[in-house]
């Protein structure tokens, strides 16, 4: 297999992050952007793709394989979106959910938001038949593959015509009708007659990459350089390199871009050009050990350059211009960006990595006769156990009590009624329905409690039962969780009672009080597979955490109002920490009789989800270790 192009990759990254800097204008305005001319670093990625397009052609002339050229091209186009693929459709749902929370849109504006913003996934944005979006950088994929479907069949076809006479024809002609009629190629969804101007753009540039492909065939053919050679060729590329990115950063769109235009082209072929030779900047990237630095940085360039413009476009509606400085804004800016990259690029492979076991699980589910009965086997295997594990954590709890039972709905209203005692003089007075107010935030935090430390000891408390019969782990930490759920529910009809007696209104808006007992039972379990792995390594966790449930405790705003801290930041700071953040879900609906927003709803689904990720990671990772430590 060909080793990738080392050098190419890290200036895919480089112009990825130029291109992000670009959009900047969107949260400075022009006049304080970063990369001003910035947008011009998309020739870069056209010019590239021409040529690796020509690399693709180059492999099935050597195979002498002909399918069929229609075949052929569909099956180029489909590796091309598929290599995408993954980055585009996660940044892009991430894109969604963020626009939802910068908009503050309700059930009803999401789905009329989805339904127009949906068709951007269909890749055919350019062709017109629709223009409404999320993501201003998916235009690019959309030219490249329309433009492709055309420029593949034709270079297959006539090869000898397109490399020599029809590609740097095609270039010219567009390239001078761009000039002229508007003075540089940029602005790609300017609608021109018939199609928009990013088309012309990307077929000028993908046929500029079949120059280059040409130009870098040829320089391939040279003699071996001398060490002079090599270091001259180094600095001429690193010059037209540097030249193009002064030109972005100094400079808006002007007729100059064409001129530019050609050094990345040339500076591209060169870098195409001397890779077998390892000379030119290739020499200082194309070593073994840089390979996997390489493969890195291209895939983190298309995770960030799909997943950038929306933060730019939106980010003043979170941070008004009135309230937030410049700097704090690009800061958080391009702080989400870079971090939006990694989610995504990690998000993209864990798919790659998965993605044949996924297509043989939902085969086997949806069309394997046996799938269901395997499923409902293991559960009958396993379900006797499990009802026996949570009894026996019942009468443990229980065991030598004289109340029992009653200690679940006992405990929560004892600590209600000192906290009420203490603080109702202090700070009750200010707050509406106090008594439910602090119930609210005592219930909550404490089931949490109760469930991530039960959970931390599942293990090693098991630990003689796993150790002799090979059952899943998991039945323990699971166990735990419903024993604990179980106390929840409970507390959660004395509750109720409360309600009544301060005489709030039982409307269906209730009912919504299910989705957060959802998401904290699967946050719950999440953490505590995080926290019994490590209590299985390290027993001093154990310490930790009941420092940080304090800090938890004081942080969750129970016998206290966030309202009273007048800074925002503050405010928005509480939302970090989920336990509050489903407490406020029990005060919204409880007391006020408001429904949070869809942004609010889906917090309280990344926190379950984040967690429950890295519990089930780690399990699977570190599962064949337990036994030698317990």
């Amino acid at each position: 297999m060909k080793k990738r192009n080392a050098a190419i990759d890290y200036l895919r990254l480089l112009f990825a992050v130029i291109t992000m800097l670009h959009h900047s204008r969107y949260v400075l305005g022009d006049e304080n952007c970063v990369f001003l001319g910035g947008s011009l670093a998309v020739e870069f990625f056209f010019i590239v793709s021409g040529y690796l397009m020509m690399e693709s052609i180059a492999r099935i002339e050597e195979k002498k394989a002909q399918p069929g050229l229609g075949t052929e091209t569909a099956q180029f186009l489909w590796r091309k979106i598929r290599a995408l693929l993954p980055e585009y459709l996660i940044a892009w749902f991430i894109g969604f959910a963020f626009v939802i929370i910068a908009e503050q849109k309700h059930a009803g504006g999401i789905w009329a938001s989805f339904r127009s913003y949906f068709f951007e996934l269909t890749l055919l944005k350019m062709t017109g038949l629709f223009s409404s979006g999320i993501d201003g950088v998916m235009w690019y994929v959309s030219s490249m593959i329309l433009c492709m479907v055309i420029l593949y069949p034709l270079v297959r076809k006539y090869p000898d015509y397109m490399k020599k006479i029809g590609a740097p024809l095609i270039a010219v002609l567009l390239m001078g009708y761009m000039m002229r009629a508007y003075g540089n190629p940029r602005n790609p969804t300017k609608w021109i007659t018939f199609t928009y101007k990013g088309n012309l753009r990307a077929m000028a540039e993908l046929c500029l990459g079949i120059i280059c492909h040409e130009a870098a065939m040829r320089v391939k053919k040279l003699p071996k350089m001398n060490r002079i050679g090599r270091i001259g060729s180094a600095v001429l590329q690193a010059v037209l390199y540097l030249a193009v990115i002064r030109y972005m950063y100094i400079s808006g769109p002007a007729e100059r871009d064409f001129y530019y235009i050609a050094l990345f082209m040339a500076a591209i072929a060169m870098t195409f050009g001397l890779e077998d030779q390892y000379q030119g900047v290739a020499v200082v990237f194309q070593r073994v050990n840089w390979q996997k630095a390489a493969a890195w940085a291209a895939k983190y360039s298309t995770a960030l350059f799909f997943g950038h413009l929306y933060f730019a476009q939106h980010i003043n509606s979170l941070l008004p211009e009135k309230k937030y400085a410049p700097d704090t804004r690009m800061i958080i800016y391009v702080a989400l960006s870079f971090l939006n990259g990694f989610v995504v690029m990690i998000l993209a492979e864990t798919w790659r990595k998965n993605r044949n076991k996924i297509g043989t699980a939902l085969h086997d589910f949806f069309f394997s006769e046996g799938a269901m009965e395997q499923i409902k086997s293991k559960i009958a295997k396993y379900w006797f156990m499990f009802e026996e594990l949570v009894k026996r954590d019942f009468m443990q709890r229980y065991k030598r009590s004289i109340l029992g039972m009653a200690w679940s709905v006992l405990s929560p209203l004892l600590t209600l009624l000192v906290m009420k005692v203490i603080f109702t003089e202090f700070l009750g007075k200010t707050i509406p329905h106090y008594t439910i107010y602090l119930f609210s935030g005592t219930i909550v935090l404490s089931y949490f409690k109760e469930s991530t430390k039960q959970g931390m000891r599942s293990l090693v408390s098991n630990a003689k039962i796993f150790t002799r019969i090979n059952v899943p782990k998991y039945l323990f930490l699971l166990s735990k969780n419903v024993s604990a759920l179980v106390n929840f529910g409970l507390t959660i009809l004395v509750y109720f009672v409360f309600v009544i007696f301060e005489r709030l209104p039982f409307t269906p808006k209730m009912l919504l009080l299910i989705f957060p007992v959802i998401c904290l039972l699967v946050m719950n379990i999440g953490i505590g597979a995080i926290l019994s792995a490590l209590y299985v390594f390290f027993e001093d966790i154990q310490y930790l955490y009941d420092v940080v449930l304090t800090l938890l405790t004081y942080m969750s705003a129970i016998f206290y109002s966030v309202d009273n801290f007048s800074n925002p930041r503050m405010q928005q700071a509480f939302l970090l920490n989920p336990v509050y953040v489903y407490i406020k879900y029990f005060r919204l609906i409880v007391i006020d009789g408001i429904v949070p927003s869809a942004g609010y709803h889906l917090l309280c689904l990344f926190y379950p989800v984040f967690y429950l990720s890295i519990g089930m990671w780690i399990y699977k990772k570190y599962n064949h270790q337990f036994l030698y430590y317990l």
